[in-house]
């Protein structure tokens, strides 16, 4: 969800005439868990929220180093299959942006912080 809130201070563009926000603001550091390995030589965080980050992975290959790896990384997220007693599947319509018209989704959503997998997926079923 867009926080109309946050402020972009500046802005950048790349050689592609692409434009990037820059946005100072401690709550949009993504919170999830930074994901690595030992062929990971270097990466540049080119955006992030609280919940995603696109990253540019520089990445050792035997002998060859690759550096323009795009990298996305997502908070941890469950999906939770509830049948209703005629053993229907439960699904709702929604929007999503970039996907034209409207979804059918199961239940589900990103596991917040200190919360169990369980405890998410009983809060998303509530919701």
């Amino acid at each position: 969800e867009i926080n109309p809130s946050r402020e972009i201070n500046n802005i950048s563009s790349n050689n592609n005439n692409v434009i990037i926000p820059r946005i100072d603001n401690k709550k949009n550091v993504y919170r999830g868990q930074t994901w690595k390995s030992d062929a990971t030589i270097g990466k540049k965080i080119l955006g992030e929220t609280p919940f995603a980050r696109c990253d540019l992975h520089s990445v050792q290959v035997g002998e060859k180093i690759i550096d323009d790896w795009i990298f996305l990384e997502e908070r941890d997220a469950i999906n939770v299959a509830v049948f209703t007693e005629e053993n229907k599947l439960v699904v709702f319509q929604q929007k999503k942006y970039a996907i034209p018209g409207e979804t059918l989704s199961i239940v589900g959503g990103f596991i917040d912080d200190n919360e169990t997998p369980f405890d998410a997926a009983r809060r998303e079923v509530v919701e």
